[in-house]
């Protein structure tokens, strides 16, 4: 984003307050916005254009936004290495994220101890959407199950039929098995995503309302009938921020990307409607795509080859493109499904998921709080 000095009189005077200004802000949101570029990947910048000398402020900015251009590039060359007839194999010498059960107690501690950042906030809040059948509840489930230590039912799933199991709001408070205490999170379920020929599914304007925190828990979603925001039953109107969501993470079934690639007019084209009224919210949003192990043999096999397998990143690769979310933002699953144990290996992935979506969520409350959050060094020192 150039031309900084002529949107903000406060950054042409000395450039170093760009990330504290927040007309600078507002400018980078509405390009994200407009153009479907997550914030992180917008960067302001000043070229010279009647300068002399060079200025030191000015490098920075540049140098800044030059060497995300630059590692992105190198990603999108090496993913393309084998574009010349050569077929890459199914599993890669090299793992391309890393997969460490050994930190699984280590992270669990680091979710049990986070620290919300802004004072009003009970519990973060996160919403779960996708298509029927994609593993929303089953997700939840999961969760439950690892901080339980056992296998754990809150949400209620089912795996048979394609009409979806969830018909109401549901959400769930996640218990912690060795305090007894809830986690300082909640994760809300909703009824599922159909395409644009099917009478069932729940409606986009009825997730957005729900973002917006208006939905009362448990309301029974009519795919004919909108909200009534006369009945006090159903509706809130004036949602405290704990009713608000703080994140949203759309659920991608891994098995079933090629088959919604071609359906524009349906769920695709109603999970970007959803992502759009997110994004016009400032609410973050993630993408957890579940059932790995039925696209990948290699994965069934031995679930630490996930950051290995070809065809996983192919299929992470199908959500970004379809859904518009960066890949650094899409997180396969296992969910448990089939599993009596727990294990140490579908844990460590749930839990990488997790963090991210908590760290997201804490990081929305924060920009809500009326204390000055929007550091100028904060951003640059993370690059450098």
């Amino acid at each position: 984003m150039t031309m900084v000095d002529k949107a903000c009189n406060e950054v042409k005077m000395d450039r170093r307050v760009i990330y504290r200004s927040r007309k600078i802000k507002d400018k980078m949101q509405e390009c994200s916005n407009k153009l479907g570029v997550p914030m992180n990947c917008v960067y302001p910048v000043k070229n010279y254009h009647e300068e002399m000398e060079l200025d030191d402020d000015i490098d920075i900015l540049l140098l800044s936004a030059l060497k995300p251009i630059l590692d992105f590039s190198n990603d999108y060359v090496g993913e393309h290495a084998n574009d010349e007839g050569c077929n890459p194999p199914e599993v890669s010498p090299e793992n391309w994220r890393v997969i460490d059960v050994s930190k699984k107690m280590e992270m669990i501690e680091e979710v049990r101890n986070l620290k919300l950042r802004h004072p009003k906030v009970e519990h973060l809040r996160i919403l779960v959407v996708g298509p029927i059948g994609a593993g929303k509840s089953t997700l939840i489930n999961s969760i439950g199950s690892l901080f339980q230590g056992r296998l754990y039912q809150g949400a209620l799933a089912d795996t048979a039929g394609d009409t979806g199991f969830t018909q109401k709001l549901q959400t769930q408070k996640i218990r912690d098995g060795e305090s007894e205490k809830f986690l300082p999170f909640v994760i809300s379920d909703i009824m599922g995503l159909e395409g644009s020929a099917s009478a069932a599914g729940v409606r986009v304007d009825d997730i957005i309302m729900v973002l917006q925190g208006h939905v009362r828990d448990g309301y029974r979603f009519i795919q004919s009938e909108p909200i009534n925001k006369a009945d006090i039953r159903s509706y809130r109107k004036k949602p405290d921020l704990n009713k608000k969501v703080h994140c949203v993470v759309f659920i991608f079934p891994a098995d079933k990307t090629a088959m919604m690639e071609h359906d524009e007019d349906g769920i695709i084209a109603k999970m970007r409607e959803v992502r759009k009224g997110a994004a016009e919210l400032k609410i973050p949003q993630v993408v957890v795509m579940t059932m790995v192990d039925k696209a990948c043999p290699e994965v069934r096999k031995d679930l630490k080859m996930i950051y290995s397998s070809k065809k996983i990143k192919e299929k992470m690769q199908e959500c970004s493109k379809q859904l518009g979310v960066p890949m650094n933002y899409v997180y396969p699953v296992k969910n448990y499904h089939e599993e009596t144990e727990l294990r140490d290996d579908v844990d460590v992935l749930l839990l990488s998921a997790l963090k991210q979506i908590l760290t997201f969520a804490n990081d929305h409350v924060q920009e809500l709080d009326n204390s000055p959050t929007f550091n100028p060094l904060k951003r640059l020192s993370t690059i450098f």
